[in-house]
């Protein structure tokens, strides 16, 4: 099945092909209202090509009809919100939709039995006002502003799509937002970045106790570079003879993306892998003193790895088995330990800090 634009008697068309018990069925479309020019063509081809690949339309001796799993305004509001999750996958990192599910599960008690077409403005508010009484699942305390706010964002974007399938006639939770009853009165945490004197207390700290690490928290220090960013670095397609003081970002990582390429077959070490925030590949300097530290972690990686028997490893950083590094570990157990050790022959301790903040710190330093 496919749709493509076509010159038909002179006029921009559209002609949408199905094969049905292997003959060819076709349809035009080719009126100059719908089909002006052939750019809008292509546009109502692609537009068309998609519904036909997610099984929402369907072939009927009256041509081209609606699927019968097309979504109605008699479905209630949990399962149009799976049916809109999925027919977006594509529009949205892992990370979104696993933080839509999450928003999700604070709105369906609430919506989940609700007629979706049934849907009214009074009761988008009424569920709106209510989330200032939620609490968190595991904290068991008042949800934060911002996760109010994503919840709230969930909901609109869900109905939006119920107007874009003609369920609704326009999104009752828009313009919601003044019910999320936020306390101007009380600051939003403060970003608590690094110092300079801490920062290189804390780098010296990590070079005496914790030497495997130190290249790792100099390269997020001294770059910025996000923490998945920094994990799927790799030694043969990121670094380049002529650009010596430069690193080329074109990969991330994030555990959202890994539980879904897992749960989908795909190895390991293949798993996880995605592009940076905003879909685009980037150069970044390094420093004198971040081009050597990587050069010794180089040499040691190398060693490590003749020593133990295994192939060098393709990632930059890596754990001690020479798997991908995880950052968990590091926090919980590195972290710690690094920044609250007493010792004669090292400096002050330092407050323990999570790998972002050390992004924070970059920002704030240049």
């Amino acid at each position: 099945m496919a749709a493509k634009a076509i010159w038909l008697h002179g006029q921009p068309a559209v002609r949408i092909s199905v094969t049905v018990h292997g003959a060819i069925k076709r349809k035009c479309i080719s009126n100059r209202q719908d089909v002006p020019t052939m750019a809008d063509a292509e546009r109502l081809a692609a537009w068309f090509n998609r519904l036909l690949a997610s099984g929402r339309f369907e072939w009927t001796e009256a041509g081209l009809v609606a699927s019968s799993d097309r979504p109605d305004k008699t479905w209630p509001f949990a399962r149009y919100a799976a049916y809109w999750l999925d027919d977006n996958a594509a529009l949205h990192k892992a990370t979104t939709r696993k933080f839509h599910r999450l928003n999700l599960s604070y709105l369906l008690p609430a919506l989940g039995t609700v007629a979706i077409g049934s849907l009214t403005r009074t009761l988008c508010r009424d569920v709106v006002k209510s989330l200032e009484k939620l609490r968190g699942r595991r904290s068991r305390q008042p949800l934060a502003m911002k996760y109010r706010e994503g919840i709230y964002r969930t909901l609109q974007g869900i109905l939006s799509g119920a107007v874009d399938d003609q369920l609704l006639d326009f999104n009752p939770a828009n313009r919601l937002g003044k019910y999320l009853a936020a306390d101007r009165r009380r600051l939003k945490t403060a970003i608590d970045p690094y110092t300079f004197a801490e920062a290189e207390r804390f780098l010296a700290r990590v070079q005496a106790l914790a030497p495997a690490y130190y290249a790792f928290c100099l390269v997020l220090l001294r770059t910025g570079l996000r923490k998945g960013e920094v994990m799927e670095l790799r030694w043969r397609d990121d670094f380049a003879d002529h650009r010596p003081t430069q690193v080329l970002v074109q990969r991330n990582f994030t555990y959202p993306q890994y539980e879904e390429d897992r749960a989908a077959g795909l190895a390991p070490d293949q798993a996880g892998i995605t592009t940076p925030k905003g879909n685009r590949s980037r150069y970044v300097d390094l420093s004198p003193q971040v081009v050597a530290a990587l050069q010794a972690h180089r040499v040691a990686q190398r060693a490590a790895a003749f020593q133990a028997g295994r192939p060098v490893p393709e990632l930059v950083f890596t754990g001690p088995d020479g798997s991908r590094i995880i950052p968990g570990n590091i926090l919980r157990r590195v972290f710690p330990a690094v920044c609250t050790a007493t010792r004669d022959d090292l400096p002050p301790p330092v407050r323990v800090v999570t790998l972002h903040t050390l992004r924070h710190t970059f920002v704030t330093q240049m």
